[in-house]
């Protein structure tokens, strides 16, 4: 169900904490960040549940962070570096996008696993992974 007040609350509160809080590790220009999302905004608060939630993932997209994401309720919140105990970036390496370990945090199951920052994550279990495209608001990738 579409409530456009709500939505224009929760658009509005992101917004003011991502310019307030968010650790700029892409460098991004907050004004041309807030531009694109003043640009949107319209067409999220009509859109459909699941075009609001991709297009509020778009925004955050842009921000070029592993750590920058849009929850659902009931959905599960549990946050990368909580989980592995690392900070991931989108790099370009070999071609092709790649996740890179920014921060590691002692005792963490990623330094038990050996990882150091400027390690790139290339498989889990034997399974390739990159970053997912950034397909919002026509960029290619989320890469740097």
């Amino acid at each position: 169900m579409r409530q456009p007040a709500a939505r224009l609350k929760v658009i509005s509160r992101i917004k003011t904490i991502v310019v307030k809080h968010h650790f700029n590790i892409g460098k991004v220009d907050y004004s041309d960040w807030s531009r694109a999302v003043d640009q949107q905004t319209s067409t999220l608060l009509t859109a459909d549940d699941n075009a609001f939630e991709e297009g509020v993932r778009g925004l955050l997209c842009q921000l070029k962070s592993s750590h920058t994401k849009f929850y659902r309720s009931d959905a599960n919140s549990a946050m990368p570096q909580h989980v592995i105990g690392a900070t991931l970036r989108s790099v370009l390496g070999i071609g092709a996008p790649r996740w890179m370990f920014l921060d590691v945090f002692d005792d963490s199951p990623a330094a038990c696993a050996g990882i150091s920052p400027g390690h790139l994550l290339l498989a889990v279990n034997g399974t390739p992974i990159a970053p997912p495209p950034c397909r919002y608001f026509g960029l290619a990738n989320n890469t740097m």
